[in-house]
């Protein structure tokens, strides 16, 4: 039934756009006006990538954000005065700089910072939230708007009269940076998430539908069998290291560690007898693994695009998924340490081997990123991981794996199917989203 209601979705880059596609495409089948909120270069792409166009009108998020200039700088320095260092692991690294260093006015607002009365982490939301609202009006054309997790606009969403959705991007998200806005509702993958999102961003009126995010992987790959279809059963058996970093953005910590592992994993690859096929980040720097494909013949590297001028600047569309799993499928396992493809991977149906390589000797300065909540608790706690103890050699103790499977891989995928694929079809989950962000 046609109806007069009508919606704003900011998106900042284009990942988001992916977030937001099928959503948009509900949204549009009910008759519901939508606003896209976003820069002419998005808008651009976005007209690119659609025909129906006609319930869909652009507005310049640029053009907002100039009017809110004010707002940004009050919101930014409320938020780094008064936030604890302890809101997070991984906020603490941040604003400690532990893995990063942040220069000009960021790194003078950091030191000041530290003489600072903090605000309780319950209450850092709702504080930011407020002290911007005095002085703000709903710049959007609706009085709902929905929004991206870790969205680069919080400043905006705390006007008044203003009723606010988030949709959760991506698990991370939760614990990274407080949001700074208070939402009325948000939207994540599971009940766990949900519990999480309630105790890091302190939002009361929290639900879970779908892992918008995974959807290429759960509804293409795993619902269809592909894996049992392609993966090789003939000759050297294949796998695959997933990469979490990219010297382009990543800190370079990680990108070391990475680098190290990488090293290693072709040498036990080549004494199993295995190929290894290394599956880099969307997007970085194209030459950035060739030293290794070019130093071991049975090393190849997947398929990226050339970064752009933002990490969050890429869309994972459909052509592009088809790719990277057409490359993944033909593998036997998935190796994973830190990246969120561990999860594409595993709900896809693809054994994934996880690693924790927090004892392992060399390797003892991973901790730091596995102490990141969401890895930590998700990723390597009460999972089939493999565990690579102090005192061994990770080439010979990973070659042996290769060898002599214990079939970590398969109870690891397993679980993180049964921990989030939902029981709802995509299609129940996308009308039951489309009701609550309309507050029906």
């Amino acid at each position: 039934m046609q109806n007069n209601k009508e919606i704003t979705i900011v998106i900042d880059f284009r990942i988001y756009y992916y977030l937001f596609e099928p959503v948009v495409d509900s949204f549009i089948e009910r008759g519901v006006k939508v606003y896209l909120v976003c820069n002419k270069d998005i808008k651009d792409f976005i007209s690119s990538k659609r025909q129906d166009l006609g319930c869909i009108e652009f507005v310049s998020l640029p053009v907002i954000k100039r009017k809110f200039r004010v707002h940004k700088v009050i919101h930014r320095i409320l938020t780094i005065f008064f936030t604890r260092y302890d809101f997070s692991h991984q906020y603490a690294k941040r604003i400690n700089q532990v893995t990063i260093k942040a220069k000009g006015m960021k790194r003078l607002l950091y030191f000041i910072s530290r003489f600072v009365p903090k605000v309780a982490n319950s209450n850092i939301n709702a504080f930011t939230h407020n002290a911007v609202r005095v002085i703000s009006k709903n710049p959007f054309p609706t009085s709902t708007v929905l929004v991206g997790s870790l969205n680069a606009s919080p400043e905006l969403l705390c006007a008044k009269n203003l009723r606010v959705v988030t949709l959760m991007e991506s698990w991370d998200h939760t614990v990274k940076i407080p949001n700074g806005y208070l939402s009325d509702k948000v939207i994540v993958w599971n009940k766990e998430l949900r519990d999480d999102w309630v105790e890091y961003q302190n939002d009361k009126n929290v639900d879970w539908v779908y892992p918008l995010k995974l959807r290429y992987a759960i509804e293409n790959i795993n619902k269809t069998g592909a894996w049992e279809l392609n993966k090789k059963e003939e000759g050297k058996p294949m796998c695959v290291y997933a990469v979490a970093s990219t010297r382009v953005f990543s800190v370079p910590q990680i990108v070391e560690i990475e680098r190290r592992l990488i090293a290693d994993l072709c040498i036990a690859t080549d004494k199993a007898n295995w190929d290894l096929l290394i599956k880099p980040r969307p997007h970085g720097d194209l030459k950035e693994f060739d030293e290794f494909s070019e130093s071991f013949q049975h090393v190849k590297v997947g398929y990226m695009e050339d970064a752009s001028s933002n990490p969050a600047d890429y869309y994972l569309n459909d052509e592009y998924n088809a790719i990277r799993f057409s490359e993944v499928l033909p593998a036997r396992i998935v190796i994973n340490c830190f990246t969120t493809f561990g999860l594409d991977a595993a709900t896809a149906g693809i054994p994934v081997l996880q690693l924790d390589l927090r004892e392992t000797s060399r390797y003892e300065d991973s901790q730091m990123f596995y102490s990141n909540h969401h890895i930590n608790k998700y990723l390597i706690t009460d999972r089939s991981t493999l565990k690579v103890p102090s005192g061994v050699d990770l080439v010979e103790y990973i070659a042996d794996y290769l060898s002599n499977s214990r079939g970590l891989e398969f109870d690891y995928t397993k679980s993180i199917c049964d921990w989030l694929i939902p029981e709802a079809s995509f299609q129940d989950s996308m009308d039951r989203l489309v009701d609550l962000v309309l507050g029906e």
